[in-house]
C-alpha cells in the first residue's frame, strides 16, 4: 500500500484533487513564494514535480492572494518595529505617567490631585 502524498504547499495529506506539476508551473510557484517570502521556493526549485492539491495550487499563485499576504507581512513587521514597551508597574496604562507608588506619595506631598488623567485620581498606595 502506498503511503498518501502530502501538499507541497499547506503541508496536509493529499486525499483528493491531486496536481502533479512540473517545470513551467514550478516556476511560478518558486514566483509566488518569493513574492510571499514563505521560504517554500527553498524546496520546490530542486524538484522536477511537485504534488500539491489543487486548491491550494490555485490559490497560492493567484496574484491578488498573494498581494493580500504582503500587505499583511508589511503590517506585521511595521507594527512590530515601532511598537513601544509599556512599563506596568511604573506607568499608569489610560495616560502612560508616572503611576509608581514612590511618584504618588510625592505627589500626595505636593498636591491633593495625582495627576490630570481622571482615572488616576484617588488611586490608593500599596503599602
Amino acid at each position: 500500500m502506498e503511503a498518501l502524498p502530502v501538499c507541497s504547499i499547506c503541508n496536509k495529506l493529499i486525499t483528493s484533487d491531486l496536481r502533479i506539476v512540473k517545470s513551467k508551473a514550478i516556476l511560478r510557484i518558486i514566483d509566488a513564494s518569493k513574492r510571499r517570502q514563505d521560504g517554500k521556493f527553498k524546496i520546490i526549485e530542486k524538484c522536477s514535480e511537485v504534488r500539491i492539491r489543487i486548491n491550494c495550487h490555485g490559490n497560492y499563485i493567484r496574484d491578488r492572494c498573494i498581494q493580500a499576504t504582503e500587505r499583511s507581512v508589511k503590517k506585521t513587521s511595521n507594527s512590530k518595529r515601532g511598537a513601544p514597551t509599556f512599563d506596568f508597574k511604573q506607568g499608569h496604562f489610560f495616560c502612560e505617567t508616572d503611576a509608581s507608588n514612590a511618584y504618588i506619595d510625592k505627589t500626595k506631598k505636593i498636591s491633593r490631585s495625582l495627576s490630570d488623567c481622571t482615572f488616576c485620581e484617588g488611586r490608593p498606595s500599596k503599602n
